[in-house]
């Protein structure tokens, strides 16, 4: 595994649980935030590429601990003319067929 740290404040990263950003590309938890913010604040956050709609499960086994992340079926949302599902009012996903539906596109909706 190669050795991974944020490309912006250069923290070093310990694996997939404190890792943001593409692959290439990753970040802290905390400069991920940043150009979050940054984003908001010239009005360009209102659409994002993420994962579909999950829950995080916790779980013990042994020595090791954390959680499973687990998909969320939304297929009994409502959907638009675009293919776009309603998971919570005003927030919207759209599924992305190279992924199988894994990630999307969210995007916020006033």
């Amino acid at each position: 595994m190669r050795e991974l740290n944020c490309t912006i404040c250069k923290k070093p990263l310990k694996g997939h649980l404190d890792t943001w950003g593409y692959v290439g590309e990753e970040m802290c938890a905390a400069c991920d935030r940043m150009l979050a913010e940054e984003m908001e604040q010239v009005g360009d956050f209102n659409q994002w590429y993420g994962m579909a709609p999950h829950e995080h499960v916790p779980f013990a086994a042994g020595k090791l601990s954390g959680h499973i992340t687990k998909l969320i079926d939304y297929s009994d949302k409502p959907q638009d003319e675009n293919g776009w599902y309603e998971i919570e009012p005003g927030l919207w996903f759209r599924p992305d067929e190279e992924t199988a539906g894994g990630s999307g596109v969210w995007e916020e909706r006033g």
